[in-house]
């Protein structure tokens, strides 16, 4: 809580712990035993490592995770924000993560861009900060055999937006200088926050076309620029490992907002740590307090399954159960050994909760983290992933990676949508309308929009009639939209000649077809006279 970036989500982190705090002690979960919540300050974290008192930490923050994920004092850390992804017990056995790792993070991130038919991108931009670890995301995108993407650099010094947006907009050098129509941030909430403010207000930018994600501490805080308001973060997307907090359906949400509400109505405010007042205390449901409702719960319901109590028989009992279930949400499965002639599947080493990653937004009313609510323009399977049982974090081939069609005709993409949903469960053919997120620039040749479509979004087929010859190996279905009174003139061949299908025929071969037919059906007869008759004489010469 000691650096200002974090600030925002540390106060809703507290509340939404206390509020699990009040609960447990409310409802006897563990008898005998009252829950206290001291809140440490970052600054004294690592003094507070040699302190007895201390059951375990919880809901710590990204700075003081790391701290206390490196120091193994005798006693659970859980619900880290660790920068690292510390999944493994062996070396990380008291740390108990309640969220995904930050590589769960950027392939859910990598899994939507490729499949949203919102985004569908293929070239990236990634704006990183030297504590940040993006080594995932680079290496995935190489699995994938798709371009690296372009790395802007901010060092350990103060953002300059200025230079950012320059070194974006020349375009990326090993990928024919086209410009990235995708950002994802591995920096601070700022750093992102300045960034996407500036790219607004450039006209060399059009952000309608674009897709921008943050992972990690990038997703702190409200997003609220003071020129023009949320407007510069309507295309930005985070990842989360929890439910919607504000969802009416949702069991564990539903719980989290009562005892929120039950907290509140009790707390002394004017009583909180001087750090619980430097930012606004939200009385409503967010995803920072959801996260350390379930931090803190973890820990009592936990103990409530134990005979006695202390710190080693705790984590003995995490590992023991290996499943926690919070009302309908699982927990688990927590696993410091192989299974032997089992008859199921589990990672041999496994301190993780949550085995789900989905996509958030931003409000376009407060800046907060908001639920991305449902829209039938994208496959819901790109916005949520949920890993197998034997999986301890998302990994590479938990991703689906896309057959894309880019789509010219909107009234296609429904028909493809449909199949790619139903019926190709196991291969992604995912249908993009491509006028939504991909137009043609001003004085811009179709040979240059080709070339600028292949190097950002990577389509294997086109659908439509935007063009009439290809020169990348794509698969080009040209459908006209009117039957063209003559034949197409004939053009040189090339090795691209063949990936051009013409799939609507010309009038010229109607008329022949229709003579073929007269002629046969009167090749009996007498032959009849037949007249055409046209408006327009010259047509009547072809």
């Amino acid at each position: 809580m000691s650096n200002p970036d974090i600030c925002f989500d540390g106060v809703q982190l507290y509340a939404g712990a206390q509020a699990a705090v009040k609960e447990l002690n409310d409802l006897q979960t563990v008898p005998g035993v009252t829950f206290e919540l001291e809140y440490i300050p970052a600054a004294t974290v690592s003094a507070e490592n040699a302190t007895s008192s201390v059951f375990a930490t919880v809901a710590s923050d990204w700075y003081s995770s790391a701290a206390l994920a490196q120091a193994d004092a005798g006693f659970p850390v859980v619900g880290p924000r660790s920068l690292g992804d510390n999944v493994g017990v062996d070396s990380s056995y008291h740390v108990l993560s309640v969220r995904q790792p930050l590589s769960s993070e950027s392939l859910m991130v990598l899994h939507n861009a490729l499949n949203s038919e919102l985004a569908r991108s293929t070239a990236f931009v990634i704006v990183t900060r030297p504590l940040m670890n993006y080594s995932t995301f680079v290496s995935a995108l190489a699995n994938l055999s798709l371009p690296a993407p372009l790395e802007i650099a901010l060092g350990s010094s103060p953002l300059d937006a200025t230079s950012v947006l320059n070194d974006w907009n020349a375009g990326d050098p090993n990928n024919g200088n086209y410009v990235p129509t995708c950002g994802v941030f591995f920096t601070t909430q700022p750093d992102a926050a300045g960034i996407l403010d500036a790219m607004y207000a450039d006209p060399r930018f059009n952000m309608s076309e674009m897709r921008f994600y943050v992972v990690g501490p990038a997703a702190e805080g409200v997003w609220n620029s003071s020129s023009a308001g949320t407007a510069p973060f309507t295309q930005l997307r985070s990842v989360t490992s929890f439910p919607d907090p504000a969802s009416g359906v949702n069991p564990l949400s539903r719980r989290y907002q009562s005892a929120l509400s039950a907290w509140l109505a009790v707390a002394n405010m004017s009583a909180l740590p001087a750090d619980m007042t430097s930012r606004p205390l939200i009385r409503a449901p967010t995803y920072a307090g959801l996260e350390g409702y379930v931090g803190v719960r973890l820990v009592g319901e936990t103990m409530s399954l134990m005979g006695s109590l202390n710190q080693t028989l705790f984590l003995d009992a995490v590992y023991r159960h290996r499943y926690l279930f919070l009302n309908d949400a699982m927990l688990g499965p927590f696993s410091d050994g192989c299974l032997i002639d089992s008859d199921i599947a589990m990672p041999c080493s496994c301190n993780v909760g949550m085995r789900t990653v989905q996509l958030a937004m931003f409000s376009s009313t407060s800046g907060r983290t908001q639920h991305l609510p449902y829209d039938s323009s994208y496959d819901p399977n790109s916005v949520k992933l949920t890993e197998p049982v034997e999986e301890c974090s998302l990994q590479l081939s938990n991703l689906k990676f896309p057959l894309p069609f880019a789509l010219w005709y909107d009234k296609v993409q429904v028909a493809m949508k449909a199949m790619s949903y139903h019926y190709n469960a196991d291969t992604r053919h995912a249908a993009t309308y491509m006028p939504s997120i991909m137009q043609q620039g001003l004085n811009e040749s179709l040979l240059k929009f080709e070339n600028r479509l292949y190097a950002t979004r990577r389509p294997i087929a086109i659908i439509g009639d935007q063009f009439r010859h290809v020169h990348h190996h794509i698969v080009n279905l040209y459908v006209s939209p009117t039957t063209e009174y003559m034949d197409t003139d004939l053009q040189p061949a090339t090795e691209f000649s063949r990936y051009t299908w013409l799939m609507k025929p010309f009038l010229a071969e109607l008329v022949h077809t229709v003579a073929l037919y007269v002629a046969d059906y009167y090749a009996t007869r007498s032959p009849p006279v037949i007249f055409v008759v046209s408006d327009n004489a010259s047509l009547c010469s072809h």
